[in-house]
């Protein structure tokens, strides 16, 4: 049997009790009351100070203007990275909530029944599946009574190999991005000043080293955290081969890695083309499924002495 990882599994302190308890209820409102405080504060410091130290003459001047304007610019594609990745985390964990019910179900999913064991709904799914068929990536078929089913092929309880328990709160991760968005408006209002007036007072040659850093000690440092992602995401494609005697299919490699099945496909999609795979289409629907070269299954020594669980933590 595929060894199984539980992650996030524990349950709460109000789950052990049935409801939480009213003290922590009360410090946790007043954490919150803080923060807003903290956070209010910080926003009125950050206008007014630059306001009452600076005249009108100096902020609107041609040099402290272009100084201001390379802060925004880099504010706003900060913004648009962050909205990026908040939008490929709820893609990736809604089609991963989907996933495990399509896992659990042998392949195969009803769309009237997604409400039911997922946070999805009827109109959701359906978008979801629709995308998914027309990349090819599942098939459709009937049933008696006329209702459409969508089939995952090659789907066994081999197929599971990392289990994680769905613990994604899109309203939790909504309020996140929210702070994160203002903090990042309010640093920018506060960071024009200083790169206005450095931009006055200082050599330009300074000025423009500065913003040249800043640029590429960021793009060093996603560029880092991309590549390790995907170094994370290839291996655990080629433990879930080994496990499946060298198949891995779309969803296979999108649930246990956590990623969306397009970013699944696409990986599987570049194994193919630098001839590390080779795909296969089965079922009416041509559904692909990939024989990764060189992956051999073995039983595992450690699995048959009693070692059920593989430890696995995911960074994101």
């Amino acid at each position: 049997m595929a060894p199984l990882i539980y992650e996030n599994w524990l349950p709460s302190d109000g789950e052990y009790c049935g409801k939480a308890d009213e003290t922590e209820a009360d410090e946790k409102e007043q954490k919150i009351w803080k923060k807003w405080l903290k956070v209010t504060g910080f926003i009125l410091v950050t206008i007014i100070a630059p306001l009452w130290l600076l005249d009108k003459q100096t902020i609107l001047s041609e040099e402290f203007m272009t100084g201001a304007l390379f802060v925004n610019v880099f504010a706003v594609i900060q913004i648009f990275h962050v909205v990026y990745l908040t939008y490929r985390n709820y893609v990736r964990k809604t089609e991963h909530d989907v996933l495990g019910y399509v896992m659990d179900n042998q392949g195969v999913l009803y769309p009237q029944e997604i409400a039911e064991f997922t946070d999805e709904s009827l109109s959701s799914i359906q978008r979801m599946a629709d995308r998914w068929h027309k990349a090819n990536l599942v098939s459709t078929s009937y049933g008696n009574d006329g209702t459409v089913m969508y089939l995952f092929p090659n789907v066994t309880a081999e197929s599971m190999v990392y289990l994680r328990e769905p613990n994604y709160n899109p309203l939790a991760q909504l309020k996140r991005v929210k702070e994160q968005l203002m903090q990042t408006c309010c640093y920018a209002f506060l960071y024009s000043f200083l790169a206005g007036y450095a931009f006055m007072n200082w050599s330009h040659f300074i000025f423009y080293g500065g913003i040249g850093a800043v640029c590429a000690a960021y793009r060093t440092f996603y560029s880092i955290q991309a590549r390790e992602e995907a170094e994370q995401i290839e291996r655990i494609g080629l433990q879930v081969a080994t496990h499946r005697n060298g198949q891995l299919t779309v969803h296979e490699l999108a649930y246990n890695a956590m990623v969306s099945m397009k970013e699944a496909a696409k990986l599987l999609k570049k194994w193919e083309l630098a001839n590390i795979a080779r795909r296969i289409e089965i079922g009416e629907g041509f559904v692909p499924v990939y024989i990764i070269s060189g992956v051999v299954s073995k039983e595992c020594g450690w699995l048959q002495s009693g070692c059920s669980t593989i430890h696995f933590r995911w960074g994101v």
